[in-house]
């Protein structure tokens, strides 16, 4: 048996011994050791005891009195000092976190070695050592905050600088997040030292049970130059590992409709049926085998598995036509014009004439546009606006789970691995009672999804003396998502009687029809994304007197392959152009009169693409913590990042030459020649800080870095270029009806026949041959003081970037009438998008908190943020909920600089947790008998109380009244403030419409960006524990909770409507949450 375990332990020695890279969730243990008189002590001994895991470590100090000690596994430790002629000094429970970089000081006495000094002072609660600013997460507050759905992500909230902007209805994590005005998908996620990104927006596509994470680090400012890849902020998650001591838990979690309140917008009508569990275990220790291997103090494992089962209720408000609107009556709304009337009168000017009575004849509506005209259901609930009220039923099916081994094959080796796995899949099917198709109402919204995740982890750590370390880890991560319509392999368009769409499986479905100001009608279209990342990294860390070097190599390949459409099934977009008085277009016309009679003001229609994307990423560091004296620290170093340009595998890229109006070719051979693209090697990153330690209390920090956003597989619009896809666009000419291309006549055909294409209406894509990578400046200056066991922070934090990702419509022509196509800059095109590097950014902050981690019972974390940011473009992820998105004049940029989406002036959140001092070794009652002890004793609250300020957002125009092609069209502004006073706001009417008009004639508007003021939100979540011990020394616990989410009930509005000079416009018919929900759990804790 010995030659056995020999055998399998040298297999993964050196399976794993060519495996290296940086483990990144580690901390750092450094000190100075002197005597009473403050001289340094020179080769004293510190040996440092990982508790949990009763391994250790030795180092010496140097001529300086200084030790460094590196890598540490993140636990709590005893430290003892030993020197010859001093008695032995021993610190207890010193609680290293993620990423710390603890100083811990001893002052050593003269005696005998075998006289032995306690110090019970803990780890000191100032950083004075680095000047990242952030925030760590430990074990406690992770598991037992109140976290609705137990998602973690909502606790990176919790960090000054970083907020929530909106629930997510992406396919990867439920809540996005932003840091100091960054766009949200600049944030780089990292399990246990590795890749956590989905390649196309970064979000996070494992998201651990909070259960199986043992803390988590957000930096969100000035990181290492051991970090990169993202300009906002990097969250890094380590997940738990086993201790020489089991412990577990089995959980249950419960809510249901019985235990909660109704939504704001649902009252008077029964709570949507709801039933929600989340079940599962965690479990950890040695790998004990008697007789067989004993694990101890070497060999741990832990594993964790969650399981998800969501049917809930929602609640949706629609726009439906009313019964009046149904028969062509329009009496008593804005008057309606007869296209076709139109004509050129006396003066020259176009002109229309009114239906007779505001009423359009039955025999004028369109056939095919009267059978969608079905799918609409009858309001019910009063008005023109918001006047359909559904509760379609969400449901989510998920099971994730973790392994995680641990082992340490000597004191010089360690090795860890860890996979993981998630499998999800979520619907919601919008039925609506008494209609046919009831599932094509309400286009794009709800659709079956399937997310799988799996990943994995190698890391080994090789110490070759106390004062040199090399750390490495080989990692990899798949995701594959799929979206699903309803009618895949259902030719539904053409039972509609739509010709043109393609017949095959994947482009077969409903055509989709949009009427501005009311619910979209039809099908999306099916997508199948899947990624795989594969990241290897290696630091070696070596210590030369006062200075700590670390360097290290990152590399990462990424393979993304999409398959998705471009409209395949097509779309009609109405907007009540053709209905329209010319000589007077404001106040007059109405979409859905556009819709009966067939008139749409653009059609489009594509194909579906297929992709392979290919990217790699290389980048190196170099950093030196210079302990310049025992207060002053300086950390320099430079980062260098180089990213390939994306490729196909199969050379199926096309880009746009400008020069030549032309389409050019990926061809095979160089990497310039299949990217058309040249490479961006000039990333060079520099930071440097400084730490000053004004006393043992108060420290001053300073710094300022560079740092670079790595391209990512979301840079693949060359990919979606003729002749490997294609999108048509057919615009109207606004004054000319015979111009729209109306639904009985369906689309021309779609494809590139004999090998040529027609381009007429044909939308391409195009970037840039030179592309930088975007960067950002990143400074800040922090004054930190810690009063008895409170550490209170203030920093200005800044940040610039330059050079995002932004696109630009560069075939956009002058606003003026006629066709719009015949008046663009390349003709024979239609929209040319270009992705360009023509965005920024600039953020300034005052933030604060104060902080108390856990003692005497309780722990808590006050902060606050009052900032302010600007930028000229929106996050792709963020542009439909601010209502921005692309430029409206492409022309002028400087138009567009405004407040940020991501814009929150005040943010206040304190969280806590307090375990109630009464019972058995608690203040009150200490001595209580143990009867009663499970009544009055083992009683905790804990609570998240957050405030944040309204959120930007842009007001756009019902029509395109430019006639440039273009979506994101802005009124003008009359001078008036669009913010009403706070006792004239309310759901029905959140913005004054009386800022804005449409501009006469064929215009830009000239309202800027994010001009608007959404609802502010104020949220209390609180729970309340009990648990109840028993068993040898109380090791085994029962802990009851009940967790109330917005215990005060408090709506959560979604910003309102923003499409002016529409019924809805100012309207809120959304919550950013849900009302007050009650959540009750039992967990067995061993």
């Amino acid at each position: 048996m010995p030659l056995l375990r020999s055998a399998i332990l040298c297999t993964i020695f050196f399976a794993s011994a060519g495996v290296c890279f940086a483990q990144q969730d580690t901390g750092i243990i450094t000190g100075v050791v002197t005597d009473r008189s403050g001289s340094a002590v020179p080769n004293a001994t510190v040996a440092l005891l990982n508790t949990g895991t009763n391994t250790s470590i030795r180092v010496t100090t140097d001529n300086d009195g200084l030790f460094v000690a590196t890598p540490l596994r993140i636990g709590s430790y005893t430290i003892a000092v030993e020197a010859r002629g001093f008695k032995k000094s021993v610190r207890e429970n010193i609680l290293l976190r993620v990423q710390d970089r603890l100083r811990i000081d001893f002052e050593l006495e003269v005696g005998q070695l075998t006289e032995t000094i306690e110090v019970t002072a803990g780890a000191p609660l100032l950083q004075s050592e680095t000047t990242s600013l952030g925030q760590v997460m430990p074990t406690k507050p992770v598991s037992e905050l109140p976290l609705n759905g137990r998602n973690f992500i909502q606790l990176i909230a919790l960090t000054p600088g970083a907020y929530i902007p909106q629930r997510n209805n992406s396919l990867y994590q439920d809540f996005l997040i932003g840091i100091n005005g960054n766009r949200i998908q600049n944030n780089n996620f990292l399990l246990d030292g590795i890749n956590n990104n989905t390649t196309d927006n970064n979000q996070a596509p494992v998201l651990p049970s909070p259960d199986a994470i043992a803390e988590f680090k957000v930096q969100s400012n000035l990181q290492p130059a051991e970090f990169g890849r993202g300009l906002g902020g990097t969250i890094n998650i380590s997940l738990r590992s086993g201790t020489n001591v089991f412990h577990g838990v089995l959980f249950e979690f419960l809510r249901n409709d019985k235990l909660d309140a109704n939504n704001f917008f649902n009252v008077g009508r029964p709570r949507p049926p709801f039933q929600q569990n989340q079940f599962g275990g965690a479990a950890g220790g040695p790998i004990y085998i008697p007789k067989l291997y004993d694990g101890r103090n070497r060999t741990f494992f832990f594993a964790d598995y969650q399981g998800t089962r969501i049917r809930k209720g929602l609640t949706r408000i629609f726009t439906v036509p009313t019964p009046a609107m149904r028969a062509g009556d329009f009496s008593g709304l804005a008057p309606i014009f007869d296209a076709d009337s139109t004509r050129v009168g006396s003066d020259g000017r176009v002109i229309r004439d009114q239906f007779a009575d505001n009423r359009i004849p039955s025999n004028r509506f369109d056939p095919i546009m009267q059978r969608y005209l079905a799918l609409y259901p009858q309001p019910n609930r009063p008005g023109i606006a918001n006047n359909y009220i559904l509760n379609p039923k969400y449901n989510d099916d998920n099971d994730q789970g973790d392994i995680k081994l641990d082992h340490m094959v000597s004191a010089r080796d360690t090795f860890m691995f860890r996979y993981s796995r998630g499998d999800r899949t979520f619907i919601v099917p919008l039925n609506v009672p008494d209609v046919p198709y009831s599932g094509y109402f309400s286009a794009n919204e709800f659709l079956p999804q399937v997310i799988n995740n799996r990943g994995a982890v190698l890391s080994h750590t090789h110490t070759f003396s106390p004062r040199v370390v090399n750390e490495g880890r080989f990692g990899f991560n798949r995701l594959f998502a799929t979206v699903t319509p309803r009618s895949e392999g259902q030719n539904l368009a053409s039972e509609f009687g739509i010709r043109g769409v393609p017949s095959d499986p994947q482009s077969n479905g409903l055509t989709v029809v949009g009427i501005t100001g009311f619910t979209a009608l039809g099908d999306s279209f099916d997508t199948r994304r899947g990624q795989n990342v594969f990241h290897l990294l290696d630091n070696l860390t070596i210590i030369a007197g006062r200075h700590s070097f670390k360097m290290g190599f990152e590399h990462r390949r990424t393979q993304f392959n999409l398959g998705q459409g471009s409209s395949p099934r097509g779309s009609f977009t109405y907007n009540g152009v053709f209905s329209q008085n010319p000589l007077s277009r404001p106040g007059t016309g109405n979409p859905f009169a556009d819709f009966l009679l067939g008139l749409p003001d653009s059609a489009s229609i594509g194909t579906n693409v297929r992709a392979g994307i290919r990217i790699r990423n290389y980048s190196s560091f170099i950093q030196d913590d210079w302990k310049v004296s025992n207060r002053l620290t300086m950390n320099i170093g430079v980062r260098y990042e180089y990213t390939t340009p994306v490729t196909e595998v199969a050379n199926r890229m096309a880009n746009f030459d400008r020069a030549t109006n032309r389409v050019v070719l990926a061809a095979p051979g160089s990497l310039e020649a299949r990217a058309l693209a040249r490479a961006d090697r000039n990333n060079f990153a520099p930071r440097v800080g400084i730490a000053y330690q004004l006393n043992q209390r108060t420290v001053i920090r300073t710094g300022y870095g560079i740092f670079h956003t790595l391209e990512d597989a979301g840079h693949h619009n060359p990919a979606f270029n003729p002749p490997f896809s294609a999108s048509f666009t057919y615009p109207s000419n606004q004054l000319d009806p015979s111009t729209a291309l109306r639904p009985v006549q369906g689309f021309p055909p779609v494809g590139f026949a004999d090998g040529r294409f027609d381009n007429r209406f044909l939308n391409i894509n195009g970037r840039p041959y030179d592309f930088p990578a975007a960067y950002s400046q990143q400074w800040n200056l922090t004054l930190g003081r810690q009063l008895r066991d409170y550490a209170i922070e203030v920093a200005y934090v800044g940040n610039k970037a330059n050079k995002l990702m932004a696109n630009r419509n560069i075939n956009q022509p002058l606003p003026a009438a006629g066709s719009v196509n015949s008046r663009r800059i390349f003709p024979g095109w239609g929209s040319i998008t270009f992705q360009e590097p023509r965005g920024n950014s600039i953020y300034h902050g005052l933030q604060t908190k104060m902080e108390k981690r856990f003692s005497l019972g309780h722990l808590f974390l006050l902060s606050y943020t009052w900032a302010k940011a600007i930028d000229d473009s929106d996050s792709t992820q963020l542009s439909t909920a601010s209502g921005t998105g692309n430029l409206q004049d492409q022309r002028n940029l400087r138009a567009e600089r405004s407040r940020s989406f991501q814009d929150v002036r005040h943010r206040l959140i304190f969280s806590y947790l307090w375990e109630l001092p009464f019972g058995r070794g608690r203040a009150w009652l200490g001595n209580v008998a143990p009867g009663w002890n499970r009544l009055i004793g083992g009683w905790q609250i804990n609570g998240i109380t957050s405030y944040q300020s309204g959120r930007a957002f842009t007001i756009n125009s019902p029509f395109d009244h430019s006639n440039t092609g273009s979506s994101n069209i802005r009124p003008d502004a009359t001078g008036v403030s669009p913010d009403l006073l706070s006792e004239e706001r309310s759901v029905q009417r959140w913005i004054n419409a009386a800022a804005f008009r449409i501009p006469d004639g064929f215009a830009f508007g000239n309202t800027g960006r994010n001009v608007g003021t959404g609802p502010s939100l104020t949220n209390f979540d609180v729970s309340v524990f009990k648990d109840i011990s028993f068993g040898p020394e109380g090791r085994r616990k029962l802990q009851f909770r009940a967790e109330f989410f917005n215990v005060m009930n408090t709506p959560q509005f979604q910003i309102p409507n923003r499409t002016f000079n529409t019924p809805q416009f100012g309207t809120i018919t959304e919550t950013l949450a849900d009302n007050r929900d009650i959540q009750l759990a039992l967990r067995f804790i061993w």
